[in-house]
This record gives structure tokens, sequence and C-alpha cells, in this order.
């Protein structure tokens, strides 16, 4: 239930002269400016009566009289017929649907059937058997037998690469880094040319 809802059914419950903001706002569990708003909102398709206090004027009562009160249209579909939000589900937005079922059922460590996916994700089985083809073909969703599962997480195996640490407190220092370079023949020979800021 909505929180306007909410406020309906209990503005129309209310006996006269009706509840205070703060009255009302404690009962649904939200603000008394929050209130404010969400009336604002019930006015625009509903009677809601506010008359003031005869002790304070400045304190207002709210009720909604139960003639005012238009009740929600039902919403009716044709036998067989599949509402219109699940039937609008785009190519995309299954394959994320069927990601996030097979996700949600892989505590159970247990494939699931075409007709799992089906009764899980709403669609028609002419909408999910392509997804799923598409899916295995990009190796998002794997074929087992009994039917999908999402592939396995690979773990790193062996030594993982990290940054290089010298211990520098442990055995004697042999000033390796000091040494010159011989990792290619000639490559110490500019150090022994003389400096051409060094003329005679």
């Amino acid at each position: 239930m909505s929180i306007c809802q909410n406020i309906v059914d209990r503005l129309t419950k209310a006996k006269a002269p009706g509840m205070t903001a703060e009255a009302a706002a404690a009962a649904v569990g939200i603000t008394t400016t929050a209130f404010m708003n969400h009336i604002k909102h019930i006015r625009r398709r509903m009677v809601v009566v506010a008359t003031a206090d005869e002790k304070d004027a400045r304190v207002k009562h709210y009720r909604i009289p139960r003639s005012k009160v238009t009740p929600a249209p039902a919403k009716t579909s044709a036998p067989g017929q599949r509402s219109a939000e699940k039937a609008t589900l785009s190519a995309t937005e299954l394959e994320t649907a069927i990601c996030k079922v097979l996700r949600s059922h892989a505590s159970a460590k247990q494939p699931m059937s075409m007709d799992d996916l089906v009764a899980h994700t709403g669609q028609p089985r002419a909408m999910v058997r392509p997804a799923i083809i598409a899916l295995v073909q990009r190796e998002t969703v794997i074929r087992v037998a009994g039917g999908y599962d999402l592939p396995p997480v690979a773990k790193p195996v062996g030594a993982v690469a990290g940054p290089r640490v010298v211990e520098v407190m442990r055995g004697h220092y042999n000033g390796a880094e000091l040494r010159p370079f011989n990792g290619r023949p000639g490559a110490m020979n500019a150090y022994s040319l003389p400096s051409r800021g060094m003329r005679a």
C-alpha cells in the first residue's frame, strides 16, 4: 500500500472533526512535512475537509468523507492475456531478467529448465527461448545437464602480481643497485667521455 493510500484510509476512518496533521503523520509513520506534501497530491483527486480546531485556530483537523472516496479502478485482463508490463520487455531486458533469475537461484546449486525460466520471468516460451540461445552463444549462460546455469567464477591460481618488497634489514647490503649497468654492451661508455662543459 502506498503512503497516499494509507493516508486516505486513515482520514476516511477518522471520526469528526478528523485527525490533526501530527496525529495522521504519526499513524502513517512519516513526518508532518511529508504528510502536508501528500495532502496536496490527494486534494487534486478527492475532497479533503480541513476544519480549524475550536481551541486553537492554527490547528486543523483533516478528514475525507466516505462519499468522496473514489475507489481505484480494478485491473482487468482477458483470459490468457498477459499484463502489458511483462509483454513489453525488450530482448535486452529479458536477458537481464533471465540472468537475475539464475543468479538468485544459484544458492540451490541446481540448473533451471526452460519451463522454470518461463515461469519465473513471466514471459512466453517463444520469447525466452531466443534470449537463452543468445546468452549461451555469448557464454553468459551455459547449458548443463538438466537445464541452464551461470558459468562458474574462475578463481586465481598461483602467484598474483604485487608490489616488490626489498627486505633491507636482513643480511648484508651488497650494493647491487650501485654497480655499473652491464645489461647492454656499451651502456656505460658515456661516463668515460669528457663533459661538453669542461673544455681545456
